[in-house]
Order: structure tokens, then sequence, then C-alpha cells
């Protein structure tokens, strides 16, 4: 879960602000991502995850 989160800390800091998102089984993989990565997602942002553009960059 960190990986994605970061990831989508990273393409946000890249100016990426809409994502199109896929779940199978879609409820319960939804539900599964606002537990799990958006409260990781938000903590990184608080925190000002400024290094994370630089990582996506560098990992292509």
């Amino acid at each position: 879960y960190d990986e994605v989160a970061e990831r989508i800390v990273a393409f946000h800091a890249a100016g990426i602000e809409l994502f199109m998102l896929q779940f199978q089984p879609f409820e319960t993989e939804m539900r599964r991502f606002a537990r799990e990565v958006i409260p990781r997602a938000r903590q990184l942002a608080a925190k000002g995850a400024a290094g994370a553009a630089t990582r996506l960059i560098r990992s292509g």
C-alpha cells in the first residue's frame, strides 16, 4: 500500500490531478483502497513529500 500511495503523491506533485482506477471485485477493493491507500497518501502529502516527484522521474 505504501508504494501505491507514494506513486499517487508523486504523480500529483508532477501535476496529475485525475486518476482512473479499476477494482475487481469493485466494492471490496474500492473499500480496501479507501481504507489502506488514501490515508497513507494524505499523510505523505501533509508531510510535504516534495521528493516524490523526483523519485517518480528517476524510476521512469
